[in-house]
Parts: C-alpha cells; structure tokens; sequence
C-alpha cells in the first residue's frame, strides 16, 4: 500500500485523517450490519447438508474482505496522525 506524502501543495494531514477515521467508522458500520446477516441453519437445510457450511464459510471471507479494508484504512489513519 502506497501512503499519501504530506506536504503542502497536497491535502492538509488533518483531512487526511478525518476522511481515514470517517471511512473507518463506516466500514466498523458495514462490519457490524454483515455480522447481523450471520447465516442460520433454517435458511439452507432444503439445499442439503453442505448449503449451511458453505455459507459460513462465504460469511466469514465477506467480513474478513471488509476487515482487511479497515485494517488497511487504520494504518493510512495511523500514518497521517
């Protein structure tokens, strides 16, 4: 990942970590509500013994896609404090 250069022709450091910390907090927002969405049994028994497993495991790789994108926004946040 390449980091924005602070300097003065450029964005102020402050904006730069205000639009890092607000991307941030949308993305802890998005996170929690995919947690919410947290497969149940009930929703894939009619497609067999797999469907259930198989959704975990899609569930898991959606939240871990979302957490590596914060993980991502936290260090440009950290870099620009």
């Amino acid at each position: 990942m390449i980091l924005p250069t602070i300097h003065r022709n450029g964005s102020s450091k402050d904006d730069l970590f205000d639009g890092y910390m607000a991307a941030l907090a949308a993305m802890q927002t998005a996170i929690d509500a995919v947690i919410q969405t947290a497969p149940h049994g009930r929703d894939y028994y009619p497609q067999g013994d797999d469907a259930l497993r198989q959704a975990m495991v899609e569930h898991r790789e959606r939240l871990l896609r979302l957490g590596a994108v914060a993980d991502e926004l936290n260090a440009l946040a950290v870099h620009t404090s």
